[in-house]
């Protein structure tokens, strides 16, 4: 895919993506936020844009489940006030390929990133 894009990949959360995604995740009671399988670039402008899949926990005691989406991230340029833009996620009714195209064809341009409680349970068990 990343080829493809004319894009790199890590498998891994290189630039430490994963804190400033956690602290503004955009769905409420979310825990335990990992990123992983990095597809990231250069834009003309010089900002770089992240997509990537998030791994996290909703729920609480008995009911809680591993949930995985597909989001993305654009740096703003502005590194002094605001360096990264808010979490815009894909619609949690693709598939996780989908999800990544979906964002990268700007679907998620200017979109909200609500929350998607519906997104997929991974593994559908319980934690």
């Amino acid at each position: 895919m990343a080829k493809t894009w004319q894009m790199r990949f890590t498998a891994e959360d290189r630039f430490q993506l994963t804190p400033r995604i956690a602290a503004h995740f955009p769905i409420p009671g979310a825990a335990d936020v990992v990123v992983r399988d990095l597809v990231y670039g250069q834009e003309e402008a010089g900002r770089y844009r992240y997509f990537f899949t998030i791994e996290y926990t909703l729920g609480v005691l008995r009911t809680k489940r591993r949930r995985v989406a597909v989001g993305m991230l654009l740096e703003t340029g502005r590194p002094e006030t605001n360096p990264f833009s808010g979490v815009t996620l894909a619609p949690a009714e693709l598939s996780i390929a989908e999800q990544y195209e979906w964002l990268r064809r700007g679907q998620g341009e200017g979109a909200s990133a609500k929350a998607q409680e519906e997104s997929p349970v991974v593994g559908d068990r319980a934690l």
